[in-house]
């Protein structure tokens, strides 16, 4: 349906389609310029208190003219008077736009140069124009020459537009907003003319209870859990000589106003930019905030549909964290990135599959003596840019630990302190308590490292067992598996359940985790485990033990769900973000809090089917039959 005219358009039409899309004509009701002209053009929206502008904000204005953006600027309201006109010409609470932003050649008798203009646009159309300096047919215009008029199209009806210069209107509108349009927006023949454009990067998300709503950093606890986005500044801005990039960062919470119905508000978000290594492509966690600040953050924690800022940084990599205020709360958001050079923006996730986690106590004979040390592996989850590249530590009195380690490192060994390390740039000693997994202090580490710094090493200990726990666990399991020395699923609960039920506070294993387990070692498909089988779960089950108890710091039998991703990290799993979401929605109960069975239950599952896809691997990937689908 449209009019027989070419030229013109029936905008009732356009104003139900935005009605339906927003879920009512109620939904209309109220709301900002800048959502009417993100909602009609896709572009990103800056707000400027004019009042406390930036020293460039008129560069700013210019380029954003350059690229096409949409400006509009206002005065507030007076809250007595509806769009009440001032004695300069100006209409209080009224929505001008901004049609114009140049530099004008001028020329008097006593100087020569150009001035900083801008052309406002007051939509009324009529006589209710700017009364001051630069107003149509104002003093100031004799001394333009004529075809500077020309060029910026200088017209002196009574349709509304008229001339101010920059000084005259940040002093006289109080806001000002800018809706930078995407690089789509051009037309073929701007392109091919090469015309300015900005450089846009977009993607979707949301914050889910329990997973990752992990609010601003006042919850340091749980801001890490919050999606993580990593930006690359490639090369600083034309014309400038800071040597920085530009970032329009603008995070978006998406449908909240078909929820006002419902007498859902908005909820109150932001942002916050860390620096980062370059090389750095998983998530941070929560020991890189501990100890990092911002580089930059949203104008404030606001209500509002969007929240918007403009940032200049150095070349280099940045995260992005897009987070309600509060903890625990759920939404759907767009985070999009503007840059005057490409930026490119991913998310930070981790690749699922499991590490090599075995610890191996070794005995090396140095000088005839025969003194005991432990291999392991570590994380590359440095929070810092140096790490150790290889070297040995030494822990005196050593038992059979556990680590999560932090090290920046592929490998390294304990030895004792001051033994000289395998690489010169590696530290020679440290102070630690391996056990507690207090805080290590660390006294160099590269040459070129000139701070000392600090590390966590988060221990958890699992001795070996002795000839006589070992004859103690045989003979209870012979005492319940009998003549044949199996047990199923209900006679291994059984066992368990005597066991860790003197442990933990929860109601014991349920049938369903028993049956998991017995499958996961269950090599002949028997549905019934032998000894040496059974040996080998209760090893992974003292260590899978030993990981929850160091999360539930007051054994209360459950810990906070938002920490799962540390324990997967502690028994040597990683998942992947969507994978993490539904591991987390499937194993943690309502109050966010993972029980012990539950989470026995999770990693069972996971090593089962880590182990599966290890053996059918192909190239990274595996093909299943359907048996094999139903049997395992």
């Amino acid at each position: 349906m449209h009019s027989v005219d070419k030229n013109e358009f029936w905008s009732p039409l356009l104003e139900k389609a935005y009605a339906k899309l927003c879920g009512s004509y109620e939904a209309l009701k109220g709301g900002a310029t800048c959502e009417a002209m993100e909602d009609f053009t896709g572009g990103v929206t800056e707000m400027y208190d004019l009042r406390k502008a930036p020293k460039n904000l008129f560069q700013i204005m210019m380029k954003a003219h350059e690229r096409n953006s949409l400006m509009g600027c206002s005065i507030d309201a007076n809250p007595n008077q509806l769009e009440a006109e001032l004695t300069n010409g100006l209409i209080m609470g009224h929505a001008y736009t901004i049609t114009n932003v140049t530099m004008i050649d001028i020329k008097t008798s006593r100087m020569k140069g150009k001035i900083q203009m801008v052309r406002v646009r007051n939509p009324w159309g009529n006589e209710c124009e700017w009364k001051g300096a630069w107003s149509d047919k104002s003093q100031e215009w004799k001394f333009i020459p004529e075809d500077e008029r020309k060029e910026i199209g200088l017209t002196f009806n009574d349709d509304g537009e008229f001339w101010m210069s920059f000084t005259d209107f940040a002093k006289n509108f109080q806001k000002l907003e800018i809706c930078n349009l995407g690089p789509d927006s051009l037309s073929e023949d701007e392109i091919a003319k090469n015309k300015k454009r900005w450089e846009a990067t977009v993607h979707e998300g949301s914050w889910r209870r329990r997973v990752n709503a992990g609010g601003c950093r006042n919850y340091l606890e749980t801001f890490w859990t919050n999606p993580q986005y990593r930006v690359q500044v490639i090369d600083a801005d034309e014309d400038d000589d800071e040597n920085l990039g530009t970032l329009l960062v603008a995070l978006m919470q998406k449908g909240r106003r078909k929820l006002r119905q419902e007498g859902i508000d908005l909820l109150t978000i932001g942002y916050s930019i860390y620096k980062i290594d370059d090389n750095n492509d998983k998530p941070l966690d929560m020991r890189f905030f501990k100890y990092h600040a911002s580089i930059a953050k949203s104008p404030a924690f606001i209500n509002m549909r969007e929240v918007c800022g403009r940032h200049k940084l150095e070349p280099g990599h940045y995260c992005v964290i897009p987070s309600t205020f509060e903890s625990n709360q759920e939404g759907d958001y767009l985070v999009r990135v503007y840059s005057e050079k490409p930026a490119a923006l991913a998310e930070l996730d981790e690749e699922t599959g499991m590490s090599d986690i075995q610890r191996v106590i070794e005995e090396l004979d140095e000088g005839g003596k025969k003194k005991r040390y432990m291999s392991f592996k570590f994380f590359n989850d440095l929070p810092f840019s140096h790490g150790i590249h290889g070297g040995r530590l030494h822990l005196p009195n050593l038992r059979k630990q556990f680590f999560s380690g932090i090290f920046k490192a592929k490998e390294a060994e304990i030895i004792e302190e001051g033994m000289t390390p395998v690489k010169e740039e590696v530290v020679t000693a440290v102070k630690y308590n391996y056990v507690t997994g207090e805080r290590a202090f660390i006294p160099g580490m590269t040459p070129d490292f000139e701070e000392p710094s600090y590390i966590t090493l988060q221990g958890f200990e699992v001795t070996p067992l002795d000839s006589q726990q070992e004859k103690d666990l045989k003979e209870s399991f012979r005492r319940v598996a009998g003549e044949d020395m199996e047990i199923d699923a209900y006679e291994l609960q059984e066992i368990l359940n005597a066991a860790f039920m003197k442990e933990f506070r929860f109601n014991g294993f349920s049938s369903d985790t028993c049956r998991s387990m017995v499958a996961m070692m269950d090599d002949d498909r028997s549905g019934k485990l032998g000894y040496e089988e059974f040996k080998k779960l209760w090893t992974d089950l003292r260590l899978w033990k030993s990981v929850f108890k160091q999360f539930d710091k007051d054994k209360s039998g459950n810990f906070n769900s938002y920490e799962l991703r540390m324990a997967f990290h502690s028994v040597g799993f990683h998942v992947s973000n969507g994978t993490f979401n539904a591991l987390v929605q499937r194993y943690s109960h309502r109050d966010s809090k993972i029980y012990f069975d539950d989470f026995i239950h999770c990693v069972v599952r996971m090593k089962t089917m880590f182990e599966i896809f290890k053996e059918m691997d192909q190239g990274g990937k595996a093909v299943f039959g359907l048996d094999q689908v139903i049997t395992e």
